[in-house]
C-alpha cells in the first residue's frame, strides 16, 4: 500500500513511490518535491528523474553547504570542496563515489560550468526553492556513434542551431 493507503497499480509504480518515499526520509532535510515552496499538495515525483531530485536534494541540504551550496541568486550551484563531495556525499548519495562521473551526468541533463575557475553549475529548471521545475528537465546522451554524428553535423545548414540550446547563455548570462 503507498501512503494513501492505496494498492500501487503497477509495480513500477511502486518502485517510484518507494523511491520517492526513500529519498525523502533519507535526509531529515530532505522534504519531498513542493513542500520547499509551502505548497499543500506536493507534485507528482514520478517524471522526475531520481539523478536530479537527489542532486537537488543534496544541493539543498543546509548540513553540506561547506561541500556544495546554490549561489546566492539560488540558480546556480558550487562544489566547494570536490574531494569532500567524492568521499562523503556522492557514495551516500548514488551508486558511485567518482566527481567526474558526477560530472558526466550533469552535462547530460545540460548543466553548464559557469566559471572557470571553480565547479559551478547550472541549468535552466534547477532552482533553489523550485524542486517542481525539475520535471522540465530531461537526459540528453552524447550520440554513441561517432561516424553518424558526423554525418549528422554535415548535413546541418550552416546558420543553424543544433540541439535547440541555443538561448541557454542568453537567459542565464554565462
Amino acid at each position: 500500500e503507498d501512503q494513501g493507503g492505496r494498492a500501487p497499480s503497477s509495480k513500477r509504480t511502486a518502485e517510484r513511490r518507494s523511491l520517492s518515499r526513500h529519498m525523502t526520509s533519507a535526509k531529515s532535510a530532505s522534504a519531498q518535491p513542493g513542500s520547499a515552496t509551502g505548497a499543500s499538495t506536493p507534485f507528482a515525483t514520478v517524471n522526475v528523474s531520481p539523478f536530479l531530485w537527489k542532486t537537488w536534494n543534496l544541493v539543498s541540504d543546509p548540513s553540506s553547504d561547506h561541500i556544495i551550496s546554490w549561489s546566492a541568486q539560488g540558480r546556480t550551484f558550487t562544489v566547494w570542496q570536490p574531494d569532500l563531495l567524492e568521499s562523503t556525499q556522492l557514495p551516500a548519495t548514488f551508486k558511485h563515489s567518482n566527481f567526474a562521473s558526477f560530472v558526466r551526468q550533469l552535462n547530460n541533463y545540460g548543466f553548464r560550468k559557469c566559471h572557470s575557475d571553480r565547479f559551478e553549475f547550472g541549468v535552466e529548471g534547477f532552482e533553489q526553492g523550485k524542486p517542481e521545475l525539475l520535471t522540465t528537465l530531461r537526459r540528453h546522451d552524447a550520440p554513441r556513434n561517432k561516424k553518424k554524428d558526423a554525418e549528422g553535423k554535415a548535413g546541418t545548414a550552416g546558420g543553424e542551431k543544433r540541439g535547440g540550446g541555443g538561448e541557454r547563455g542568453e537567459i542565464w548570462g554565462w
